[in-house]
């Protein structure tokens, strides 16, 4: 039996041919929707997926969007420009500041040695558009008070007081030029001589002369590095014009190509406008008729439901049948009646005839109907001559026979009649069924056929509509390396007749071209290790066919010398299994055998059980004794974890008082030393109001003196003031807080308490 199993589970994997593996179907249906063959727009047989169908409000939103950029690339072109208009502004501004600087520059040198500053346009209202839009509103304010009678406020400005102002002032006095002569040096020369050069106040002096060639020449340096700094400035601006200017054009290539393509979406979204009505009602018709196809399939499907349920229930019926056969065979075969029992059970049912009015009442039951002659040849029992030739009545019991027996015969009858005719109404109701189902399945064909119209009504609706779209001219910019498609003379060809594909797509193309050549390697090398597979599989059945062969040989010598002739080893298999058990029903044999083969597992199963129950039992305890260990160490660990966590909270509390401490101690030695410095601070002043209080009563004496006019008074006793240290007692107050703080702190617990478990 473990050998059919594992045959009928060895030819079950074999592979039937036009019938593809599921996963397999799974990946051909994706290779088919995404892979190769691809339809252009332009073609008859050109049909989108419901994802890629163009509707109304898909283009709606593109138009949206492509509004969105059409106004972003101006606008950001714009900011750019007003942007470098305020940066121009600016530059104008630091240019004038540095014109300015120029001219007072060219006022103290030279007229040959000065340089002209670069020009700068003066401001242009063209540049500044928005100011036509301006309001402004005049407003006239009469003043009553007469111009003589207000006071006017004089401004006095202070001249600047740096070196620059003062040299200038000095040096542009008039006066004679100095001699030439290099006077050396001054720091070398005698006094007098230094005197002398001031003699003559109208002739420059050394320093003088030097001081003007050293100002020339800072002027100079000065005028220089203000036009190197202006034609900087007017360079970057020139720089950044020029750049700006150049990506002017790009901007204005873009904006145009946004427009012509904003021209085509408004004729795409007018086209899609034009055809979706209708195109949604075709395809709610085609929607409705695909549902009514699907109900009637699952109509279809409930049927062949049903058929299967009822056949299922005739062949439960037929095995309760074989049941009772097998039943009746086991309780009867040892009765000396077997054969007239066996006549009465298999005795055929045939239902009552309908009465009809003109024929007489018959009380006959279908039970004492003639009996049916039995199709096959029957052996007869021990006992069959005792009857002869003597028509049998089945409806009666015979004499010498067992009433129990006959009873339980044709009770056993009635049971079996009682499924066929179950049996019999399930075949009409299965017969009915398959009328119904060949009548659906008309039905299903002509709703196919009227999806189909529809489909096809749909599908040439949206060729129409592709027709109309692609008629639309469309504006595409490109550049000449992505023109690929060059004739022998490296010319391009005509433009209008070529394909334009995205570099997305052309990517994605190229990089399935690589991974189809790989997978076409590994299909090949799969390939070639299935022929090397098949043809060792090709020798393999060689050899067995030569071996079973062999076998055949030997065998039909075995029979041979033993039969005398070749025999069918099947045919006397079974002739010995009627032989044996006295009937010719082998499957009702094949289901005792299996039974019985159930109850030895069962048995042997038990048995098993009860063999490993003492070992079942042992693992048990040990598993509840090991479960208590993991308890106690759970609850010991826990307890060590709650110390060690007490234990390392008082550390960190240690820890921080000791960081106090030391804290605690410098502040109380600053405060001593505080002290200390304030109490030498108050000693001295405390010296000094002695000695301002004896210098101030002398003086009263010296006042009582003179208003006394030389006479002596008996002299006053002195109060001595005494100042008061409000400083120091605040400090010494502190002090004896913080050392009652210290006295009253409650000292640190070293006592360590142990959880108990």
């Amino acid at each position: 039996m473990i050998f059919c199993s594992q045959w009928t589970e060895f030819l079950a994997k074999k592979p039937v041919r036009g019938v593809n593996h599921p996963d397999d179907n799974v990946a051909l249906a994706e290779a088919r929707g995404t892979i190769g063959d691809y339809k252009l727009k332009s073609d008859v047989t050109y049909k989108a997926n419901q994802e890629q169908r163009e509707t109304t409000l898909k283009k709606y939103k593109e138009l949206l969007w492509g509004r969105v950029k059409q106004y972003n690339i101006r606008y950001d072109f714009n900011v750019q420009v007003y942007n470098l208009r305020a940066e121009k502004q600016e530059i104008r501004a630091e240019l004038d500041e540095l014109k300015l600087q120029l001219e007072e520059i060219h006022n103290e040198i030279p007229v040959d040695q000065r340089k002209d500053a670069p020009a700068v346009r003066p401001s242009n209202e063209t540049e500044f558009p928005e100011n036509k839009f301006l309001i402004t509103v005049e407003m006239k304010v009469e003043d009553a008070t007469p111009v003589s009678k207000r006071s006017q406020m004089v401004i006095v400005v202070s001249p600047p007081a740096d070196l620059d102002h003062h040299e200038k002032q000095v040096l542009s006095k008039k006066g004679t030029k100095f001699d030439g002569k290099d006077p050396g040096d001054l720091s070398l020369r005698d006094f007098e001589d230094l005197c002398g050069f001031s003699k003559n106040e109208k002739k420059d002096t050394p320093w003088e002369s030097n001081l003007r060639e050293k100002r020339l020449e800072r002027k100079l340096f000065e005028q220089d590095d203000v036009i190197d700094m202006m034609m900087k400035k007017i360079t970057y601006f020139d720089t950044k014009v020029q750049k700006l200017s150049s990506q002017r054009f790009q901007v204005d290539v873009d904006a145009k190509t946004m427009d012509v393509f904003m021209v085509t979406l408004h004729q795409e979204l007018l086209i899609l406008n034009e055809f979706e009505a209708k195109e949604d009602i075709l395809q709610s018709k085609v929607n409705n008729k695909h549902t009514e196809v699907l109900d009637m399939k699952d109509i279809i499907e409930e049927i062949n439901g049903q058929i299967l349920e009822l056949n299922g229930d005739n062949d439960r019926g037929q095995d309760r049948i074989k049941v009772i056969q097998t039943t009746f065979t086991q309780a009867v075969q040892d009765n000396k009646f077997y054969d007239f029992l066996r006549k009465v059970f298999r005795k055929k049912y045939k239902p009552p005839k309908i009465r009809k009015d003109d024929e007489s009442s018959s009380s006959s039951s279908s039970s004492s109907t003639s009996t049916t002659s039995e199709d096959e040849d029957e052996g007869k029992s021990i006992d069959s001559r005792d009857f002869g030739f003597i028509k049998q009545d089945l409806n009666v019991c015979p004499k010498g026979c067992d009433q129990a027996i006959y009873d339980y015969t044709v009770k056993q009858r009635a049971q079996r009649h009682q499924i066929e005719i179950q049996i019999k109404e399930a075949l009409k109701v299965i017969e009915v069924l398959k009328k119904d189902l060949e009548i659906q399945n008309k039905k299903v064909k002509l709703l196919e056929k009227d999806l189909q119209v529809c489909q096809d009504e749909l599908e040439m609706h949206q060729r129409e509509k592709q027709r109309k779209l692609n008629d639309v001219r469309c504006t595409v910019v490109l550049h000449l390396h992505q023109l690929q498609h060059l004739t022998p003379d490296n010319k391009a060809s005509n433009i209008m007749d070529t394909l334009v594909f995205s570099a997305k797509c052309l990517t994605h193309l190229y990089k399935r071209v690589d991974e189809l050549q790989v997978e076409t390697e590994k299909l090949i090398k799969r390939h070639r290790n299935n022929i090397k597979h098949y043809t060792r599989m090709r020798s393999d059945c060689r050899y067995m066919t030569k071996r079973i062969k062999g076998l055949q040989e030997v065998i039909t010598d075995h029979m041979k010398s033993k039969f005398g002739k070749i025999v069918d080893i099947n045919e006397i298999e079974e002739a010995m299994l009627k032989r044996t058990f006295g009937k010719d029903d082998l499957h009702d044999l094949e289901e005792v055998l299996l039974k019985k083969i159930v109850h030895d597992l069962r048995l042997s199963m038990m048995d098993i059980k009860s063999m490993y129950i003492n070992d079942l039992n042992f693992w048990s305890a040990e598993i509840v004794r090991v479960q208590k260990e993991l308890t106690y160490a759970l609850r010991y660990n826990t307890s060590q974890q709650e110390l060690m966590t007490s234990l390392v909270k008082e550390k960190t509390e240690l820890a921080q008082n000791l960081l106090s401490q030391g804290k605690k101690k410098q502040h109380l030695e600053g405060v001593a030393d505080v002290v200390r410095r304030y109490g030498e601070e108050n000693t001295k002043l405390e010296a000094v109001v002695e000695e301002q209080c004896r210098q101030m009563q002398e003086l009263k004496e010296e006042i009582k003196l003179l208003k006394t006019k030389g006479m002596v008074l008996k002299a006053k006793e002195i109060r001595k003031e005494v100042v008061e240290e409000e400083e120091t007692r605040m400090w010494e107050q502190l002090l004896g807080e913080e050392v009652e703080e210290e006295e009253q702190r409650k000292p640190f617990s070293t006592e360590i308490i142990i959880p108990t478990t």
